[in-house]
């Protein structure tokens, strides 16, 4: 495996210093202005980095759409080279002979996705609401000979349950890059949650919830991944 995880360079290193030194570069989170949406019902942050207007990596471009599904915008936001195998050997390798399925809700052109197959060779789920993008993920699958592996779904990112094989949940690891609006909404917690109390593993890269979710095992910050796993003994449900 150690082999494997080096295939993937430490890229990342170098994204994180250069969203550090320039937040609008591609692939990074800018800061932009306040814009309030009508509703915020489901969301648990009224901090105004949450809302609209966000930053297309694409085409450049400001939108304004309330997030309340994966939309155009958000897909188009790329985790860099080098988090698969970051947040890999965070989960380590003793939880990782365990994992049988990895899931990635909001897997945009499945480049996470994609990785985590060829590195594990277990079964992979992406998740998106863009057909464009699960096409260009499929296309890389078959390019990576992990096709076999791997399944893409067009779906909402608050029905990512109703997608997924039939896993044990200690035995699958989630992965989300969402923008901070979609990771913070009620819903998603509530299944977050659950899972995470049925033993599921889940990570986070950038964007994080607020208020925190349950059962934060690990905090890399100079990567921003921040890892999320119920420890034995820890009784019925994790510490909120």
């Amino acid at each position: 495996m150690a082999a494997l995880l080096d295939i993937l360079n430490d890229a990342v290193v170098d994204a994180v210093k250069s969203c550090s030194s320039d937040p609008n570069s591609r692939g990074c989170s800018p800061r932009t202005p306040v814009v309030k949406d009508e509703d915020d019902s489901e969301y648990e942050s009224d901090d105004g980095q949450w809302h609209p207007p966000f930053h297309d990596a694409e085409t450049g471009e400001y939108h304004k759409d309330v997030y309340g599904t994966l939309s155009e915008t958000a897909s188009t936001i790329v985790s860099p080279d080098g988090i698969a195998k970051r947040f890999l050997e965070m989960v380590g390798t003793e939880k990782l002979q365990e994992i049988k399925l990895f899931v990635d809700i909001g897997c945009g052109k499945g480049k996470v996705t994609n990785a985590v197959a060829s590195i594990l060779g277990c079964r992979t789920v992406g998740i998106d609401i863009l057909k464009e993008e699960l096409d260009v993920a499929t296309t890389e699958a078959q390019q990576g000979k992990v096709d076999h592996l791997t399944t893409y779904a067009i779906c909402d990112f608050l029905e990512f349950d109703t997608v997924l094989p039939d896993v044990q949940p200690n035995e699958i690891l989630f992965y989300t890059y969402l923008i901070p609006k979609m990771v913070s909404n009620k819903k998603l917690r509530e299944k977050v949650e659950m899972y995470l109390d049925n033993g599921s593993t889940f990570v986070t890269w950038s964007y994080h919830a607020t208020p925190e979710w349950p059962c934060l095992k690990e905090w890399d910050q100079s990567y921003n991944i921040k890892m999320f796993q119920k420890q034995q003994g820890e009784g019925d449900a994790c510490d909120q």
